[in-house]
């Protein structure tokens, strides 16, 4: 009978092979690695019949473990993010709710407030804290006419309310933030003033503007603006500007013009000083339209000149594009009394004669002041 390989597998119904017990006992496990070979009838190794189910079970084991790990990592991923993630949109105010607050803030004079509802804030002494406290805008009844679509990347909102008692609609373009919060995209709008004359100061809210050329750059809340120079002889003549929503700022309209104080007090300035003038004994008076010569062979006595006033007229002239200088023009008849002296004695003379003059008044001075060109 051939024997089988203690390597080569069972047939079905037969009973595993044994080792060879022809060389004697099995010694003991020996508690050291042997120094001597085993018997040439023994085999080197005997398999074990369970190692392999032993093993081929291990694959299946590991990848349990790993499906048991991969889904205890989604688990507790999933569970920070919803930790993390923000409210649902349900809690959070809309973007009409963060646009009516805005307005809430503007009519409480709260400027910190109002600027944290905003993603670019502005800058500029029109949108402090203090300003607004001081130029409160009388904001009440809002209402929300448009809410928006409600687009993350976008979206207008419109509200109605009314302002200083007149009922005005303004847009307010809103946006999402990453923290998924509504804001307004700016918490002011930008006005361009360009004033004509360009030289004219520029006073809005009653706060002198600064510019290094003509043009003027102001950030402003929405509210109604008061436009001025300073000056109670020139102002401007649409001295206010509403300002309604945040989307494009409205044209100014920077033109100036005299006040009707103006031409009063121009011709009282003037009538004034040809006063001074008439009462003037020179014949050439300091500061007054006029100049007369004597001839040289007929000196007029010192003291002798008088001068009678007998008709007017004042002009009054507009400023130009460039200052605030306006120009205007005098006509005046005068009636001069003197005493001459004639082939060494002293005569009396009377003559008439004519004015006719220009002058120049600063509109930005107290006066205002003039002088005569």
């Amino acid at each position: 009978m051939t024997e089988r390989s203690p390597f080569a597998r069972p047939e079905p119904d037969e009973p595993e092979p044994r080792p060879s017990r022809s060389a004697g006992p099995a010694p003991e496990p020996p508690t050291e690695p042997p120094t001597e070979p085993p018997s040439t009838g023994e085999p080197l190794w005997q398999p074990d019949p369970t190692a392999g189910r032993a093993r081929r079970r291990r694959p299946g084991l590991w990848a349990a473990v790993g499906v048991l790990a991969l889904a205890l990592l989604i688990g507790t991923a999933f569970g920070v993010r919803t930790l993390l993630a923000p409210a649902a949109s349900t809690s959070q105010a809309g973007p009409a709710d963060q646009a009516t607050a805005y307005l809430q803030a503007l009519a409480a004079g709260d400027a910190d407030r109002a600027l944290a509802l905003s993603f670019v804030k502005g800058s500029g002494p029109l949108v402090s804290k203090d300003h607004l406290q001081q130029n409160r805008p009388q904001i009440s009844d809002i209402t929300v006419i448009d809410a928006g679509s409600g687009d993350p990347a976008g979206t207008d909102v419109v509200l109605g309310y009314k302002l200083a008692g007149k009922d005005v609609r303004g847009t307010f373009p809103m946006f999402q933030n990453p923290q998924r919060q509504w804001q307004l995209r700016r918490g002011s709008v930008q006005l361009r003033v360009a004033p004509t004359p360009q030289m004219v100061p520029v006073l809005l809210d009653g706060r002198k503007l600064e510019s290094n050329s003509y043009s003027y750059l102001v950030d402003v809340f929405p509210g109604t603006h008061t436009l001025s120079t300073g000056s109670k002889w020139l102002d401007f003549t649409t001295p206010q500007v509403t300002v309604t929503g945040l989307t494009d700022p409205p044209a100014v309209d920077a033109a100036t013009a005299p006040t009707a104080a103006y031409t009063g007090a121009a011709k009282q300035q003037v009538s004034e000083r040809i006063k001074g003038c008439v009462a003037s004994s020179e014949l050439a008076p300091a500061g007054c339209p006029w100049a007369r010569k004597a001839r040289a062979d007929q000196p007029v006595r010192p003291g002798s000149v008088s001068y009678q006033l007998l008709s007017q007229q004042i002009s009054v002239g507009k400023p130009g594009s460039t200052d605030a200088i306006a120009r205007g023009e005098v006509q005046l008849r005068l009636r001069m009394s003197s005493s001459s002296r004639i082939n060494g004695s002293y005569q009396s003379d009377t003559e008439e004669f004519d004015v006719r003059s220009r002058y120049a008044m600063d509109l930005l001075s107290a006066g205002p002041d003039f002088v005569w060109e």
